[in-house]
């Protein structure tokens, strides 16, 4: 299995590459194989080195022909030209919106000069900052999650949590399509509907999904969770809502309004463990009424990710 994610994870840095101005492509795809399945970013700064993120938070500029490779104004309009099919304008609102679904479930955000009215932003030109997210989908890294939390014959109301870049996202992508699709462990399969406010789970390029959801999963995209939980209670009528992180009290709130509808959540939440997460408002409620009865935390030993499962019994005790 580990060959078969380290040639995933070469085939997903040379699609989301694809976009990349000369010579920037060519320095990327000549990289030796053993860094290229380790990069989880591409960074690219106006008048500045072009960076990779590798794992473990190292980061590291790109070389061409010995010099660094900065990146010029006219890179960074080429590489938008090149993300949009040559239609800038046509994918203005998702510029707006500081970022970019490349075909391959990538995500590029962009930073520039931000155009408002009334209050919103509505444009960004003069672009100044890209980072592309080269995205993972590894089936199976939630087979063995999936019999713990469903040892009990019905899935529970569910939260991953770790650090940032541990693979929240990836994890829970795996495991609602684990949990929807029929079989030993899922049974018939559950309905589960994806509140995906920033279009990180299940990424669509032009109404594709790039990643597999399952059998029974709808997604809704770019609306603010609060809003989308709503919308997929009265439309959808799901059995397992997922989200992907909790920001702030009105997610609480929409969750905690959902539970007298019968549904179950699975969510994600940056922290270091279960305590973090006390003091903070957005979870307040949740965490004082013990809603999730499962706690998922990720955590990285040896350069192995490690997934521990906790029965969310008390939180003076975790």
């Amino acid at each position: 299995m580990q060959k078969a994610r380290e040639v995933m994870n070469v085939k997903g840095l040379e699609s989301a590459g694809l976009v990349l101005p000369e010579p920037l492509k060519k320095t990327v795809f000549d990289l030796p194989s053993e860094e290229k399945m380790n990069i989880e970013e591409i960074r690219l700064r106006a008048m500045r080195p072009a960076t990779i993120c590798l794992s473990g938070g190292y980061e590291r500029k790109l070389f061409y022909l010995g010099q660094p490779c900065v990146v010029s104004p006219n890179d960074l309009q080429e590489l938008m030209e090149n993300a949009t099919k040559s239609s800038i304008h046509s994918y203005s609102h998702s510029i707006a919106s500081g970022f970019l679904t490349l075909e391959g479930g990538h995500r590029m955000g962009i930073c520039g000069t931000c155009v408002q009215k009334g209050g919103q932003i509505v444009s960004v030109g003069d672009y100044s900052s890209v980072n592309i997210r080269i995205a993972k989908e590894y089936k199976g890294i939630s087979d063995g999650i999936l019999q713990q939390l469903l040892s009990g014959g019905e899935f529970e109301n569910t939260l991953v949590i770790s650090p940032p870049g541990l693979g929240k996202t990836t994890l829970i992508r795996d495991l609602i399509r684990n949990l929807s699709t029929p079989g030993p462990a899922a049974g018939q399969g559950y309905r589960i509907s994806v509140a995906d406010e920033r279009c990180e789970i299940f990424p669509h390029k032009d109404g594709v999904p790039q990643f597999d959801p399952g059998d029974k999963t709808d997604v809704i995209s770019g609306a603010a969770k609060a809003e989308a939980i709503m919308l997929l209670l009265r439309a959808m009528s799901p059995q397992i809502i997922a989200i992907d992180e909790i920001t702030c009290t009105e997610d609480s709130e929409a969750i905690l309004a959902a539970q007298n509808c019968g549904v179950r959540f699975i969510a994600t939440a940056h922290a270091d463990h279960v305590g973090d997460l006390c003091s903070r408002e957005a979870y307040m409620k949740l965490m004082s009424n013990h809603y999730f009865k499962h706690i998922v935390s990720i955590s990285v030993h040896k350069g192995k990710r490690m997934y521990r499962l906790q029965n969310f019994g008390g939180m003076e005790h975790v």
